[in-house]
């Protein structure tokens, strides 16, 4: 006998299904107007409006055959047969049957030219008959993309879609087996001008109703494209809401800042295939450690941990920085850190901070604020408190200018002890460290930094306001 809750969620599943019948049926007798998106000309069409094919089994369909495609393609390509023949004529077109057969579902068709093949379409039918169930119905007309969508009887028809797919390359750093593109297989390099992408992009991006709302470039590996960043960077700019990569994730396993660049960009996901885990479930893909790979380019894409070595003007720091949010995904870069630095080499004599840092970037303008916490080593056991503010203009890649500013105050420090009687006062003092003035960063390598600020400064402890000129270098690990 069954569990009775499993008797209870069924009788709740058939009385909820026959309640919603009840409530359709109700709400086709005066039912309110389809809203009309911006995105659209035409009304959102109501379940009952939409249509199907033709569904479940046996039944005909339209199919193609596997030999007459690309014996024509190459013809095309051979210059033998005209690419409007794919326009005018159903070329390679048969009709198929599908059929129910030793509990799998296949297709049957026969070529005139090549003969009889048979596809294992499920191996599942109960599934497959759920799926065509659920199965909501076409969506709206595409309509005013009769320039554009004009593919024979290719042509689509119905629906909105999400994602556009752009195939910037048929260039590969790998030789899958099989590999549904045929990289690097096919004899020829097929690589889309800049040009291409815009038209592209532009074109797909003014279609009513609207089809595209993130774009996916592939390939081919599209990390091989030369123009993969500015294609990113533009799709944002003319308004995909997401921009994501197919991709092997061999360029962002290389390089930590090849990661930052497309974060930068605008690029929102990397789609990354697992054919298991382990390197063992992925050894035909004919790279050794291509589980190790992939693994690698997410820690690099996601960018949260880094440390670095700087030596300043008061001597040697090293920090730890985990990022929390990043700007892409959450619209803001915020990171946590500890970082140990010490006056001049002194390693008795420094300081454990734990820092906060917020930021946020506005095209080429960015703006950085961060908060610190320290302790004092060396037995005094002070404490302070800094906040630093930058603002500036990403010039390029490498190099950044604008102004920053940094406040330190005492919160902590021991008491000092009282002047002998009769000694004259001494004039009061700040307890804060001021400086301010423009500055100047340069990424060497993707790993070394330098940094210059020229500015003014008002040491804690004294009442002077007096030039200063500080440089540092810093190391990423």
């Amino acid at each position: 006998m069954h569990n009775p809750v499993k008797y209870v969620e069924k009788a709740v599943t058939v009385a909820a299904t026959g309640a919603w019948a009840v409530f359709e049926r109700l709400n086709r007798i005066k039912p309110n107007p389809s809203p009309k998106p911006k995105w659209s000309d035409k009304p959102l069409l109501k379940s009952y409006e939409k249509s199907k094919p033709p569904l479940g089994w046996p039944r005909t369909t339209d199919s193609l055959c596997p030999r007459c495609v690309p014996e024509i393609r190459q013809q095309i390509l051979d210059g033998e047969l005209p690419h409007e023949i794919l326009l005018n004529e159903k070329v390679g077109e048969i009709k198929a049957q599908i059929v129910e057969r030793d509990g799998k579902i296949l297709m049957v068709k026969d070529c005139p030219k090549h003969g009889h093949f048979e596809d294992v379409m499920s191996i599942d039918p109960e599934f497959s008959r759920h799926l065509e169930d659920v199965f909501p119905g076409r969506d709206i007309l595409a309509h005013n993309d009769e320039k554009l969508h004009h593919h024979g009887s290719s042509t689509v028809k119905y629906g909105r879609g999400s994602v556009l797919t752009i195939d910037l390359t048929n260039r590969c750093n790998m030789m899958c087996d099989p590999c549904f593109m045929d990289a690097n297989q096919v004899g020829f390099v097929h690589e889309l001008t800049w040009d291409d992408i815009k038209t592209m992009l532009d074109n797909a991006i003014t279609i009513k109703p609207r089809r595209q709302m993130s774009v996916q470039f592939s390939g081919g590996e599209p990390t091989l494209s030369p123009y993969f960043l500015d294609a990113v960077r533009y799709a944002r700019k003319v308004g995909y809401n997401s921009v994501q990569a197919a991709t092997n994730g061999i360029e962002f396993a290389k390089s930590p800042e090849f990661c930052k660049q497309a974060a930068e960009a605008g690029l929102r996901y990397a789609y990354l295939q697992f054919d298991g885990i382990g390197n063992a479930a992925n050894a035909h893909r004919k790279v050794g450690n291509m589980f190790d790979v992939k693994v690698r380019a997410i820690q690099n894409l996601h960018a949260d941990v880094g440390a670095y070595f700087q030596s300043g003007a008061q001597g040697p720091a090293a920090r730890i920085r985990y990022q929390l949010l990043n700007q892409r995904s959450h619209g803001l870069d915020l990171s946590t850190g500890v970082r140990f630095k010490t006056v001049g080499f002194h390693p008795d004599e420094g300081e454990v901070e734990f820092l906060l840092a917020a930021g946020r970037r506005f095209g080429a303008l960015e703006v950085v604020v961060n908060g610190v916490f320290g302790l004092e080593t060396g037995g005094e056991n002070g404490k302070d408190v800094e906040a630093k503010g930058f603002v500036g203009w990403r010039l390029t890649q490498a190099i950044r200018a604008g102004v920053d500013a940094r406040l330190q105050a005492e919160v902590g420090d021991e008491e000092a002890a009282l002047p002998p009687v009769g000694t004259p006062p001494t004039p009061a003092v700040r307890d804060y460290d001021l400086t301010v003035g423009p500055t100047a960063s340069w990424m060497v390598t993707p790993t070394i930094q330098l940094q210059a600020l020229v500015g003014l400064a008002q040491p804690k402890k004294t009442n002077l306001t007096t030039g200063v000129g500080v440089v540092y270098a810093s190391i990423d690990f």
